[in-house]
């Protein structure tokens, strides 16, 4: 009998996970096979979950950094120069979280000109950088979202 249960990694993964374990074969002859009540059985499941959301965290990254590598070799990424400190280095990392999520989300945006992408990149960058607050309200009305982006951006 699986043990079912679902919960959210980064990125936009459909998947099944199949553990196997000794474990499970000695509950199963020892009749003691129950998901919910048996704490030895959870702490296993527990353990592969955090396994499987920190290899989709490491994956979602490596496809945003190859995003923001081609909009660098594109010359549409807002930011001319590499960080030189803590805090710059925060700013560019939390910028690209965002413009990583919002371009996908924008109707044709890897599809428009290089001109029209560092625009909406540079209004992006303002926007956070001005009113980080208001973002999630901007952006939407900014920029043409997808029909099912309500995910990703509670107010389109």
């Amino acid at each position: 009998m699986p043990a079912v249960t679902r919960f959210n990694v980064a990125g936009n993964y459909n998947f099944s996970a199949y553990l196997k374990s000794p474990l499970v074969t000695k509950l199963h002859e020892k009749r003691a096979l129950d998901f919910a009540v048996n704490a030895e059985l959870s702490e296993v499941i527990d353990q592969a979950r955090g396994k499987i959301q920190a290899a989709s965290q490491r994956h979602a990254a490596e496809i945003a950094r190859g995003i923001v590598r081609r909009w660098k070799d594109e010359k549409v990424y807002p930011f001319e120069a590499e960080a030189t400190s803590d805090l710059e280095r925060a700013e560019q990392q939390l910028f690209d979280m965002i413009a990583v999520t919002a371009s996908s989300q924008i109707n044709g945006f890897e599809q428009s000109g290089t001109r029209n992408k560092a625009l909406q990149l540079r209004l992006m960058r303002a926007a956070l950088e001005k009113t980080p607050e208001q973002l999630q309200f901007a952006l939407p009305k900014c920029f043409a979202c997808r029909p099912n982006c309500k995910a990703s951006w509670p107010s389109c």
